[in-house]
């Protein structure tokens, strides 16, 4: 792209560029069971597929994110707000996997914002992020919740696509993510990636031969008890070119995933998922 029609694409007002906003609240009422508040906003909409038959008081509400304008594009905008109240249950995905595409000048904003008080359990299994060679995503995800509550975290980084010859060696990636339990921040984590550090993006320590990766984060009363025997379970679903480990501190266990192939990276997490939070898993995963 010449450097005109660059400065063209970054000159186009904020109202030509998609946005989407997303609000979801669940409060758990005495008589009336669990009540949903919900808000959207541009291209941004929820839906809530029914799962099974009757839903019984320790089934979890499943809501579906799509977005309607088909992928995000440089200075595009997104959010999202999601919170359990006391005693609730909620698993939270997207429709398709989200594809980021060529920035032609701007970069997209992605801001997820998570809660959940004291009983709740909530899940954030959204499939994956693919980014296109010459993306710019910022991202931010951020939870706060109560020790009382069960957090499970899924997120899916795709580098390109392998299968159509694409590779993601050009664009920039900025993504943050902050745990905070009872106020509490936990852990911060954020990965960078530019032109300067894809250009060591296949040395072992870095992402080696992987085109796919994974963040899995477990919150709640029993996340570090439960760290062998998730270790064991990953390690008998492991597939050959899939790499995983794990680890457990300040109530949280944090389990890390690359693949070369980012659909044999997902068939493990859906099968480690099914057998560790059964309930919770997405019906679109499978």
């Amino acid at each position: 792209m010449s450097a005109i029609a660059r400065q063209a694409a970054q000159d186009l007002p904020q109202a030509v560029r998609a946005s989407g906003k997303l609000v979801l609240g669940l409060e758990r009422h005495p008589r009336h069971g669990i009540q949903r508040d919900v808000y959207e906003e541009g291209a941004s909409r929820l839906r809530f597929p029914r799962v099974g038959g009757q839903m019984l008081a320790t089934s979890p509400v499943h809501a579906v994110s799509v977005n309607v304008g088909g992928g995000i594009a440089g200075g595009d905008r997104f959010s999202t707000h999601v919170t359990c109240g006391a005693n609730t249950m909620l698993s939270v995905t997207s429709a398709a996997a989200e594809r980021v595409y060529r920035s032609a000048g701007g970069q997209a904003q992605v801001q997820v914002e998570l809660g959940a008080a004291e009983g709740a359990t909530l899940a954030w299994m959204p499939q994956e992020t693919i980014l296109s060679d010459g993306a710019d995503l910022a991202r931010t995800t951020r939870y706060d919740g109560s020790s009382l509550a069960r957090l499970v975290m899924v997120e899916i980084l795709v580098l390109g696509r392998r299968e159509s010859g694409e590779t993601f060696r050009t664009g920039a990636l900025d993504e943050r993510r902050d745990i905070r339990i009872d106020g509490k921040l936990v852990l911060a984590e954020r990965l960078r990636l530019d032109a300067a550090a894809l250009a060591g993006f296949t040395r072992p320590a870095c992402f080696g031969q992987a085109h796919a990766l994974a963040t899995i984060i477990i919150a709640g009363p029993d996340a570090m008890e439960r760290l062998e025997a998730d270790r064991l379970t990953l390690a008998a679903f492991t597939q050959p070119g899939v790499e995983s480990a794990a680890s457990a501190f300040s109530g949280l266990q944090v389990i890390r995933m690359r693949a070369e192939r980012a659909g044999a990276l997902k068939a493990v997490i859906a099968r480690y998922l099914k057998d560790a939070f059964p309930t919770l898993v997405p019906r679109i995963w499978a």
